[in-house]
């Protein structure tokens, strides 16, 4: 009877740490984890398809004044002391969104820096349906004004328009 107790304590105590372990990996499949090793490793993230590249920056982020901070950190972390700083973008068909269930979210190194219009993002679905495009971008912005503010930081994608896959 002892042993069978212990057994069950033993038991229990395995399975507690064994959802935990499958609650901590659900979290970093919410959150991200810094090298994305277990996302990719439990095939918790969708492949991005590389899409073909334009005339330059000429698709533009829109809703960026609400990441300032994580625009900034990934400039400054980009080598974009005074000049912009090149970035890998990923665009993420964002059905769950609740004000535009078309949205297409903008991310740079799995953090949302803005999304696409709401135009340019019925044209990406219609042209790449539910696919995640990787293209180029730029973060702008941060440097020092002629009045001494500081200029608010956007983006700028590197992307053919309407998209389509390189």
């Amino acid at each position: 009877m002892i042993a069978e107790m212990r057994l069950s304590a033993v038991s229990v105590s395995y399975f507690d740490r064994q959802a935990q372990c499958v609650v901590n990996l659900y979290i970093h499949s919410l959150v991200g984890d810094e090298m994305g090793f277990l996302r990719r490793l439990f095939s918790l993230e969708r492949t991005s398809i590389r899409l073909a590249p334009g005339r330059g920056w000429i698709v533009p982020v829109v809703g960026e004044s609400h990441y300032q901070d994580a625009l900034r950190v990934l400039h400054q972390e980009n080598g974009g002391e005074d000049d912009d700083a090149k970035v890998a973008a990923t665009l993420v068909p964002e059905d769950d969104n609740a004000l535009d269930p078309d949205a297409v979210r903008i991310e740079v190194e799995s953090t949302t820096v803005g999304y696409l219009s709401q135009e340019m993002a019925l044209q990406y679905r219609e042209a790449l349906g539910e696919r995640i495009g990787a293209c180029s971008a730029k973060i702008v912005g941060g440097f020092e004004r002629y009045d001494g503010s500081t200029a608010y930081y956007g983006g700028k994608l590197n992307l053919a328009w309407p998209p389509r896959m390189n």
